[in-house]
């Protein structure tokens, strides 16, 4: 194996160690954006390279790569080290002097109850539920219609309808944790147990929607969401529950992978379930592979292709323009045109890590602009939400990077703050608008945590 496998060690154990740094300023500071980039780091830069050093996997795609190109997996983490390490230290420096552009988050003037959130959450969750279920009755089927959104992508221009549930979720999500709040803090006559349980049910019908559009990204996003805002803001979890919570879920989100293949199976009339190794079969459904794709993009950038020169991060800030308007729009998701470089007949892409995306478009100039430039938003996260201050707080500071930044900034960013950012607002304005049934004064003192 040699001086590279050895490099490849000592430059992962050091990405891993600036991990840990990250890991406990997160802790520290309990913010939830600097805990979104604790989990994008880790899932795109720090989970992947052990496996395949281990020899328990070998890099994908294996086509592509010369054995297992260990100096390669040294550079790699080479780059993610230097990622975390600008990253923490502009996000550090941005909080202790103060950032700009605190006060464009969405934000409740007046504090709204849980109710009025719970109302235009379900509203929500209700639009986009019925109409998904109008597309699957006319794709013949719930088969049908994840074949005809992951893999004929029939349905590409109506994702909104996915993210119309997402901004439900979130606003379900307030409710839910300030029902549980109240449950928890309050005596037995004040609790809202049957409006935390109905909460949850439209929580559960969100989660459901976002399978039906073969999305299990934003379902892993928002569990993770729900355990950070119940543990900061509700009541502490211990590291046992949050364990059992994680290996559940991960094993939940596997589940939903291998039904998709099902379904998939039952479209094409032949099988077409996965039989990978056990290792490849976990970095592929958490997709850990994008270090991988990181690696092919820092190696042939310059000789298999030339540098994109930002056009992928233009893309992003056109991206919030309806194609019927700008029908040639090319699409912001580098991860397909990384994979039609080396197959171009293929429709579905090799997304890198965020360092990759970034030096792609800029060379190494871009890893350094790209990290101050995450580490910055994230702070103004931070600054913005005060994670235990109230629930509307402790969810939005969460879900928000996690959705939008989660490890850092990508080319995506944009159309975030166009689909996500500005709709939020829209409905803080409504909700803020929507007429609030009087508190009686026998749950005067229920009052202060009715309130989110």
């Amino acid at each position: 194996m040699g001086s590279d496998f050895i490099l490849a060690w000592v430059a992962w154990a050091t990405s891993f160690f600036l991990w840990i740094v990250l890991f406990w300023c997160a802790a520290r500071t309990k913010g939830g954006a600097i805990f979104s980039a604790v989990v994008g780091v880790f899932i795109s830069l720090i989970a992947r390279p052990p496996i395949v050093l281990l020899g328990l996997d070998y890099p994908i795609p294996w086509g592509w790569f010369s054995g297992y190109e260990y100096e390669t997996f040294a550079l790699g983490s080479f780059v993610a080290s230097c990622w975390i390490a600008i990253m923490l230290i502009t996000y550090l420096f941005s909080l202790h002097v103060g950032v700009p552009g605190v006060g464009l988050l969405p934000k409740e003037r007046v504090t709204p109850t849980a109710g009025i959130l719970l109302f235009w959450g379900a509203l929500l969750i209700s639009i986009s539920t019925g109409v998904t279920l109008v597309f699957v009755v006319k794709a013949g089927g719930i088969a049908g219609f994840q074949f005809a959104v992951k893999v004929s992508k029939d349905f590409a221009g109506s994702y909104v309808v996915r993210h119309i549930g997402t901004l439900g979720i979130i606003l379900t999500m307030v409710a839910l944790m300030a029902y549980g709040k109240i449950n928890i803090d309050l005596p037995r006559r004040h609790k809202k147990s049957f409006l935390f349980f109905v909460s949850g049910i439209f929580l559960f019908l969100g989660l459901f929607t976002n399978f039906l559009w073969g999305n299990r990204y934003y379902i892993a996003l928002i569990l993770i969401g729900c355990v950070f805002s119940w543990h900061y803001y509700v009541k502490k979890l211990s590291i046992t529950k949050v364990l059992t919570f994680s290996i559940a879920s991960v094993s939940c989100l596997q589940g939903l992978r291998t039904l998709r293949f099902y379904l998939f199976s039952e479209t094409v009339g032949r099988d077409v379930m996965s039989e990978l190794p056990f290792w490849q079969e976990i970095s592929l459904s958490l997709h850990l592979q994008e270090f991988d794709a990181m690696l092919l993009a820092i190696r042939d950038v310059g000789d298999r292709f030339d540098f994109r020169m930002g056009a992928d991060f233009v893309n992003g800030l056109l991206s919030w323009v309806p194609r019927f308007l700008y029908p040639d729009k090319e699409t912001f998701h580098i991860g397909g045109w990384l994979r039609q470089v080396y197959e171009p007949t293929t429709v579905n892409g090799w997304p890198p890590a965020l360092p990759g995306a970034w030096y792609i478009n800029f060379g190494s100039l871009g890893i350094f602009l790209g990290a101050v430039i995450s580490g910055w938003v994230l702070a103004v996260f931070d600054a913005h939400y005060r994670t235990a201050s109230s629930a509307w707080s402790a969810v939005m500071g969460i879900m928000l990077p996690l959705l939008m930044a989660s490890g850092g900034i990508s080319t995506g960013f944009p159309q975030q703050v166009f689909m996500t950012v500005f709709p939020l607002w829209v409905l803080c304005i409504l909700v803020q608008k929507t007429p609030r049934v009087a508190i009686s004064s026998k749950d005067a003192r229920s009052r202060a945590i009715w309130r989110v």
